[in-house]
């Protein structure tokens, strides 16, 4: 169960980038 939560930060971490990237 644990791919299901790091596939959850990952999308959280390009949504940070993506935020940054403006």
């Amino acid at each position: 169960m644990w791919i299901i939560v790091l596939f959850s930060v990952t999308e959280e971490n390009v949504l940070l980038v993506q935020i940054r990237k403006g």
